[in-house]
């Protein structure tokens, strides 16, 4: 089977969590036998132990030391997770904001990041959702803007009531499915 993962869908905080409560959450994920680091979705299991076997030695150089390289692994696993989200929606300084708050955070320099989070994460969602939305927009333009572009371009093309546009290349022959009926599509 062919399983495909929402890997960079858009989650905006709902509720506040402590890095006390993300730390127990990952520390309780480990002892139960997970893993804080996963280099594929698990629809790739057969690629996953493929790829175990590579040497990263005939790579690129390393950022860190290899001492260093599983915790530097940790940060880009964190950063794909929570960057794929809103990588899109905040600018490069936004994202200098967004990891200085995380160093703070990861350090214990913040007097009271609980007052933090409630007090602008809903302000943080709004931002976000109202941001979202504007991507939204955008790829719906982009999109009517393709269709039409592939009608103007294709005589033959139909736009069916419900929107759905076609252009049959051979017309089929034969028996046609009834609404009843079971069919196997190739």
């Amino acid at each position: 089977a062919n399983i495909k993962y929402p890997y960079n869908s858009l989650c905006p905080i709902s509720m506040p969590i402590s890095s006390k409560m993300a730390t127990t959450v990952l520390a309780l994920s480990l002892l139960r036998g997970g893993s804080a680091f996963v280099p594929f979705p698990p629809a790739r299991i057969g690629y996953r132990v493929l790829g175990s076997r590579m040497s990263m030695s005939s790579g690129p150089s390393m950022p860190a030391s290899e001492e260093e390289m599983p915790f530097y692994a940790l940060g880009v696993n964190l950063a794909r997770q929570l960057g794929g989200q809103v990588k899109d929606l905040i600018d490069e300084d936004e994202t200098e904001i967004v990891l200085r708050a995380f160093g703070d955070t990861m350090r214990g320099t913040l007097a009271d990041p609980q007052t933090i989070l409630v007090k602008y994460g809903p302000q943080l969602n709004t931002i976000l959702q109202e941001r979202s939305n504007s991507v939204v927009e955008r790829t719906k333009k982009a999109a009517d803007e393709y269709v039409e572009n592939f009608l103007a371009c294709n005589e033959e093309a139909v736009r069916t009531e419900s929107g759905l546009v076609y252009c049959s290349m051979v017309e089929g022959t034969g028996k046609q499915p009834a609404v009843t009926d079971t069919v196997e599509v190739q």
